[in-house]
């Protein structure tokens, strides 16, 4: 017999080997196909689609990403931004990395730097949808954040904002963390896509039960103390040693990585130097080492050069105290130089955020005026930290070219007007003062903290308390609880406040809009009621969203479009009493509109309900001026004084001032009528604010046609003529109006 004929005793090893593996794989298949059945662990991606069927069109950031990366301690929770599955072609899609200082602690999320920076961005690009996702998470690394960049890439971003680097080492798998697995740059890649799968999610989470109910180490870790606290590992890293130097060495790796990606992926990069308190706060950690002196020693010669008034040597001491900090919660300089040199060499738009706080603090000096202690800005820290950002993605026109100065609003302006409480600068003092109840701000040993010490005084200061009382508590019902108080007892602009607020925390909430707009309309503001009322629609369509805007429209005599939103109410409601109110309003509408068999029909529908409609008298008078907003009544009323007396200088101090509350139409009316008395060309741009209000308001489409006359603009003249007749062919001067515009 031939050798050919032989079986191949290794085929059959192969075979053997390749089935087993099959076997091996089929298993873990079944597993994790059976766990995801059982719902059984969490979808781990950084974003999601939004779980709200009105939200279906959009991608969030994933709240449970967290515990893709903490183990050992409670996962952090993210942002709740949201962003379009198909993104359009006017769209501009900003990502926003960082930590703590991103997500905006001690504070909430309407007092995020990331929210305020979209808010000045929308306002000065009106022709763009621009969209901001902030990705942070409190106590990540770079580590972290080469991990988001992985999937940022996937959903078209055109920029990237970059504010990072304080956490390098005690953030979660940090060179001094108590939070990690290991240290090895493989593993930890491996980890991190092992942990989509829901079998390895089971593994590590049985591992990390047994650890803990055998350790008294895991349960001081996860019991004691603040999370800032419990999750450093190495309280001692030497400046410029070697644990130092590895953390250095892991953060210029992964920036590097992450700026590759961008470059690859044409991306523009806002990338930030970092800032620290360097005056008033003192080093944690200070011990001499063989190369340098202890960091409490400088520290002290810093302040002997400040109270000399050589601020220049003082503040070069001051950040050689912060880099010899042995408890390394502060980034070095040495960090700022490599964000600075990457910067460089993958040609990202450096934003000297440090430039901007420099210059906004006494003497140069970075300390308590901006900070609420070691790193993190106060609520003007983030306003700086926006105007930083905001002039860097101005000037590099990434987004188009410079904003006309017609849609250019001073950073003072968001200062004043920002939707900001008593009750959020309260809840930012607390968590600031229980933070400081513990390591490293005291010593170790520290039982008794602020929560402890502190007497409770009053409602507001009862619910601010919350924050440190309780584990989670939920910000957004505290202000609602306040403006709930506030309503009942008719203080409706101070209810107005805090939803305004509310809105900022939870910006694709429709509720609030809605609530924020009932406010307004007690204090009769129909142009901010429907603004918020369109901002609802956006995320929530609902039956009182929609008889509110027809009811405004109907104001404004715009009853074309409050029928289409009667309609869009009746579509939108079941219940028989709602259903009643918005056909008469709509039967109404239809005699006005003279749409006499709509009206028939929907008459017939009343009967069906067992009412009978009434027919009103139509002719309705233009109104809309006697709406005018509380915030602005004093003024308005002053300047009339003042143009009854042919004051017109004051008069117009006070139109000015009102505008500068409240740039809503009414105001634009008022002082483009009180030019117009002056015969001042300058009425233009004030009627034309004001024309979305009064477009149906045969006087004011009059006064408009005169204001593009004298400005020699014949066709807007023309046409806003033709407006007129369409609005009342009856009015008396369109016969001398058609004769003074014959012939130009």
């Amino acid at each position: 017999m031939s050798n050919k004929s032989l079986p191949n005793p290794n085929s059959k090893k192969i075979y053997f080997r390749l089935f087993a593996i099959l076997l091996v794989v089929l298993f873990f298949g079944f597993i994790e196909i059976t766990l995801r059945l059982f719902s059984y662990g969490n979808n781990l991606n950084l974003f999601i689609p939004h779980p709200e069927k009105y939200m279906s069109k959009y991608y969030t950031t994933n709240q449970k990403i967290g515990e893709k990366y903490f183990i050992k301690f409670d996962a952090t929770g993210g942002v709740n931004d949201v962003f379009l599955k198909q993104k359009t072609d006017s769209t501009y899609r900003i990502f926003v990395m960082g930590s703590s200082t991103v997500v905006g602690f001690p504070y909430d999320k309407n007092l995020m730097f990331s929210r305020i920076l979209h808010q000045r961005l929308i306002d000065a690009y009106p022709n763009k949808n621009i969209e901001m996702v902030n990705t942070a998470l409190t106590a990540i690394n770079s580590i972290t954040l080469l991990d988001f960049m992985r999937e940022i890439v996937k959903h078209e971003p055109d920029a990237l904002v970059f504010y990072a680097g304080h956490n390098e080492f005690y953030g979660a798998f940090g060179i001094g963390s108590n939070e990690t697995l290991s240290k090895n740059k493989f593993i930890q890649t491996m980890h991190f896509k092992m942990m989509h799968l829901r079998f390895y999610q089971l593994l590590r989470n049985t591992a990390h039960a047994l650890f803990e109910s055998s350790s008294e180490k895991a349960n001081e870790l996860n019991n004691k103390g603040s999370l800032m606290k419990r999750i450093v590992a190495n309280k001692n890293i030497e400046y410029q040693g070697d644990t130092y130097n590895i953390g250095i060495n892991q953060f210029r790796n992964h920036l590097t990585e992450i700026l590759k990606l961008a470059k690859a992926n044409r991306i523009d990069v806002f990338i930030s130097d970092l800032v620290s308190d360097v005056k008033d706060i003192p080093p944690f950690g200070s011990a001499p080492t063989d190369s340098y002196p202890a960091a409490d020693s400088v520290y002290k010669q810093a302040w002997n050069y400040y109270n000399s008034a050589d601020y220049a040597k003082a503040e070069s001491l001051f950040y050689f105290a912060k880099d010899l900090d042995m408890v390394r919660f502060r980034a070095s300089e040495q960090i700022n130089e490599i964000i600075d040199s990457l910067s460089k060499a993958y040609n990202c738009h450096k934003v000297s955020t440090k430039a901007f706080f420099k210059s906004a603090s006494p003497n140069g000096i970075i300390g308590h005026n901006l900070m609420t202690e070691h790193l993190h800005p106060n609520i003007s820290g983030q306003f700086v930290l926006a105007d930083a950002f905001y002039a860097g993605i101005v000037n590099s026109e990434a987004i188009a070219t410079k904003p006309d100065t017609t849609h250019t609003i001073p950073a003072s302006f968001y200062r004043v007007n920002w939707p900001y409480t008593e009750l959020d600068s309260l809840i930012g003092f607390y968590k600031v003062n229980q933070l400081k109840s513990y390591w490293p701000f005291t010593s170790v040993d520290e039982s008794l903290t602020f929560r402890d010490k502190h007497k409770i005084s009053g409602l507001l200061d009862s619910l601010a308390f919350q924050v440190i009382a309780t584990k989670s508590p939920y910000v957004p019902k505290l202000h609602e609880f306040l403006a709930s108080d506030y309503v009942i007892n008719g203080e409706f602009e101070k209810a107005l406040h805090e939803y305004k607020a509310m809105n900022k925390i939870s910006p694709y909430w429709s509720i609030y809009y809605n609530k924020t707009a009932i406010c307004y309309l007690k204090l009769d503001d129909l142009y901010n009621a429907e603004k918020c009322l369109n901002d609802a629609l956006k995320y929530s369509p609902n039956y009182l969203t929609y008889l509110t805007l027809a009811e405004i429209e109907s104001i404004k005599h715009n009853f074309k479009l409050a029928k289409e939103y009667f309609i869009l109410a009746l579509e939108n409601t079941k219940i028989k009493e709602e259903r009643i109110d918005a056909m008469k309003k709509l039967c109404f509408t239809y005699s006005i509109l003279g749409e006499i068999d709509e009206k028939t029909q929907c008459e017939n529908k009343l009967k069906k309900t067992g009412v009978v409609y009434k027919s009103e008298n139509t002719d309705v008078p233009f109104i809309y001026s006697k709406h005018i907003p509380t915030d602005i009544k004093n003024h308005l009323s002053k300047s009339s004084e003042y143009l009854d007396k042919q004051q017109f200088d004051s008069a117009r101090f006070w139109i000015n001032q009102a505008i500068l509350v409240n740039d809503c139409p009414v105001a634009n009316y008022y002082m483009g009528e009180l030019l117009k008395v002056q015969r001042d060309k300058n009425l233009l741009p004030y009627y034309q604010k004001a024309y979305q209000a009064y477009r149906f308001d045969a006087e004011f489409l009059h006064s408009l046609f005169i204001a593009y006359l004298v400005n020699s603009n014949f066709e807007k003249a023309k046409h806003t003529l033709n407006e007129l007749k369409n609005v009342d062919p009856n009015y008396n001067s369109i016969s001398n109006l058609e004769k003074l515009i014959e012939g130009k």
